[in-house]
């Protein structure tokens, strides 16, 4: 196909010359050796990069990278992108055209790499660092100034919101591993456009929740996977769009909280049925479905121990 250009495991020797081409897929195994590809950057006009397959180590993309003006697309899970050489003469290439970014390793966001990508919508970052301090190298609190992110995926251990900053472009947002404090939801649940919401292994940590007022005002898909979150307190005025919940591994949870409520105030607004997975297995779940014609015996049915029906979809980001 003209423009597209797919390449399996090579040496680092063979990458390809020089080309026209837009489109490039590498596939690799996991005894690929990928620690440098610096000639990528003869491909002046690629605008997706995609590498397939499972690595020993994370890809380490050539500095060159960010004077590649064309790319729309990165996706390489795992990758380190290192930081941009600094140019003394203060012209750089603005990639204006970079929209998807995913999984970057440990990147800092400082106010220069930013100016370098202001029109990222999705992007997928990881870290590992495990310290409750020293996060401030990183300037996760900037990424509020990507006006345009649309969709965020986030693993860390930040332990508290005060780390990052979350644009109110976010329509999704996954979180994982962060162990914030449930209180700080409040800064999630102010985002005024935000969608699809999904929190996986300990994202937020504490045995009570309290939903305020007024927040999720948008929320369709809402899903907690694997949280020592014991009681959950919500009411009819709460989740006011939910047409989703998933309950995952919440083995200390007491009770699903106001589903019947959440309904009623669904039903005001014109929306027919909330849709309830909950299971213990990452692989199976039983459906729910909560409607007007539930009666309150067959709402006491939800129960937390249940299980089976595959939906598995609906977990993977």
């Amino acid at each position: 196909m003209n423009g597209m250009l797919e390449v399996d495991v090579m040496p680092i020797k063979e990458f390809p010359q020089p080309t026209t081409s837009r489109y490039l897929t590498v596939n690799c195994d996991r005894h690929s050796n990928f620690s440098s590809f610096s000639s990528i950057h003869l491909l002046w006009n690629l605008q997706t990069l995609i590498f397939y397959g499972c690595f020993v180590q994370p890809i380490v993309l050539p500095s060159e990278i960010w004077e590649m003006s064309q790319l729309r697309h990165i996706k390489i899970r795992p990758a380190v992108l290192p930081y941009p050489a600094e140019n003394e003469k203060k012209h750089y290439t603005i990639l204006e055209n970079l929209d998807t970014l995913s999984e970057i390793l440990d990147f800092r966001f400082s106010m220069g790499v930013l100016k370098r990508i202001p029109n990222m919508k999705k992007l997928r970052i990881t870290y590992f660092n495990d310290s409750r301090e020293d996060w401030s190298y990183y300037s996760l609190y900037n990424l509020v100034y990507l006006s345009k992110l649309e969709s965020l995926y986030l693993k860390a251990k930040i332990f508290s919101s005060n780390i990052i900053g979350l644009p109110h472009s976010l329509k999704k947002l996954v979180l994982n591993g962060c162990r914030m404090p449930w209180e700080d939801m409040t800064v999630i649940g102010s985002l005024p456009n935000l969608e699809v919401l999904k929190l996986k292994d300990d994202a937020f940590e504490g045995p009570e929740w309290d939903l305020v007022e007024g927040e999720f005002v948008r929320l369709k898909l809402f899903s907690i996977g694997s949280s020592n979150l014991v009681q959950w307190r919500a009411e009819k005025i709460h989740f006011p769009c939910l047409e989703t919940l998933v309950l995952e591994q919440m083995h200390d949870l007491e009770e699903i909280p106001s589903a019947k409520q959440i309904l009623e105030e669904q039903l005001s607004m014109g929306i027919d049925d909330l849709q309830l997975y909950v299971t213990d297995d990452v692989y199976w779940r039983r459906r729910y479905e909560i409607s007007p014609r539930d009666s309150e015996e067959e709402e006491e049915e939800y129960d937390i121990e249940d299980a089976l029906v595959m939906i598995r979809y609906l977990w993977e980001t």
